[in-house]
């Protein structure tokens, strides 16, 4: 099976609802931020938790690892694949 890694901002409250769940479930998006945006370029993940350090605990990224024919199901964001 061929996977494609996904990197995603998080902080301190949001990683313990993943890892409760046995790193298996994201937890439900708040209001304020209905879309979950995972990107797929490593230096681009990483200004994005940088970015986020003042809404955030500390300046964590998790690693995803998908199957790469549900990812290729969904729709694409132009930037993440631009150099950053």
């Amino acid at each position: 099976m061929k996977t494609v890694t996904c990197y995603r901002p998080v902080g301190e409250a949001e990683l313990k609802l993943v890892a409760d769940s046995g790193y298996t479930n994201w937890p439900p998006r708040l209001p304020e931020q209905p879309i979950f945006y995972p990107v797929t370029n490593l230096e681009y993940a990483i200004r994005l938790t940088q970015w986020n350090v003042s809404d955030l605990e500390k300046d964590m990224s998790l690693n995803l690892k998908l199957n790469q024919s549900i990812w290729k199901s969904f729709q694409s964001n132009a930037l993440e694949t631009k150099n950053v």
